[in-house]
Parts: structure tokens; C-alpha cells; sequence
């Protein structure tokens, strides 16, 4: 009885069998966080550009009617409000203002990958929501966010001024 009294601490294997059970359960958890975070930043920047498009579609359509409190934001003498997909980001800007001055600039989280047919690198809205490439024909395609580990995500633009977004490959 009285060695248990006087036993104080843990021993050596009682450490090591400690310390390889947070291994063991630490190597299962951190690749599964690691897959939920990458899930978390595609769902952030899909729902971003997803906003930002239906941002930009909106005030093109409010400048039709020369909105005042727009004014000093969106001067309606700069044209129409474009947005400019880039490989490590995208702005939003005036067509007639140089890539140096824009109304806002979005980095991609890092890793992500993204894919979009020529035609919607630039993509802005006429006075009624309808679609407009850079060459002010019909902004039609799809842009395709894809993640560290390889899961995508669609926003289709079509030439009405649907803005769809999705997980699964539009038809």
C-alpha cells in the first residue's frame, strides 16, 4: 500500500503509448480538415464571383436610369462596369478606366485553378441584364473553379443574363 502512496508521475510507457495514440489520430484528422477547408474556399470563391457578377449586372442596370447616389462610385460618363477575369484574380472596373484604377480586386485563394472560354475573360451587362463579352456579343459559357484536391465548381453566364451557380457540370 504504501508504494502506491509514493508513486508520483507516469512512467516512460505510459508517454510513449499516450503520445502515439494523438499520432495515430492526429495523421486521420488533419487530411480530412484539411479536405474541408479546401471545400469551405471553393464554396467562398464561387459564391464571391457568383455575387459579384449579379454586382456587376446590377449596376449596369441602375446606371441606365443615372441613379445619384451611384454617382460618385460609378460615374455613369466611364461606361459600363466590366468584370476582368485574370489567373490570380479578377476586378471590377469601368470599360473606359485602365486596369489601374478599379472599384475592386479579388485574389484567388491559393491552389485553385480557374477555366473559362475567351469569351467571358471580360464579362459586363447592357442596360437590360443581358450578357456581354468584350466584344459586346453574347457573354455564353461556363467558368470552372477547381480546388487543391480537384472538386469543381460551375458559374454559367449566358447571353439573357443568367447567372447560375453550381456543383455539378451544367449540361
Amino acid at each position: 500500500m504504501d508504494k502506491l502512496k509514493n508513486q508520483r508521475g507516469l512512467a516512460a510507457l505510459e508517454i510513449i503509448l499516450a503520445t502515439a495514440i494523438i499520432a495515430i489520430l492526429a495523421t486521420v484528422t488533419v487530411p480530412k480538415m484539411a479536405r474541408v477547408l479546401d471545400k469551405i474556399s471553393l464554396n467562398y470563391e464561387m459564391k464571391r464571383l457568383y455575387s459579384t457578377l449579379h454586382f456587376t449586372r446590377s449596376v449596369d442596370k441602375l446606371t441606365k436610369y443615372n441613379v445619384s447616389i451611384f454617382t460618385n462610385v460609378f460615374d455613369t460618363g466611364a461606361g459600363r462596369v466590366r468584370l476582368h477575369i485574370q489567373k490570380t484574380n479578377y476586378l471590377i472596373k469601368h470599360e473606359n478606366n485602365s486596369l489601374t484604377d478599379f472599384i475592386d480586386k479579388h485574389f484567388w485563394a491559393s491552389g485553385f485553378q480557374f477555366s473559362y472560354p475567351a469569351a467571358l475573360k471580360i464579362i459586363a451587362f447592357d442596360s437590360q441584364g443581358k450578357g456581354l463579352n468584350a466584344n459586346n456579343g453574347a457573354a455564353d459559357g461556363t467558368i470552372t473553379l477547381t480546388s487543391r484536391f480537384g472538386d469543381k465548381a460551375y458559374i454559367t453566364v449566358n447571353s439573357v443574363g443568367r447567372i447560375r451557380g453550381s456543383y455539378e457540370k451544367p449540361k
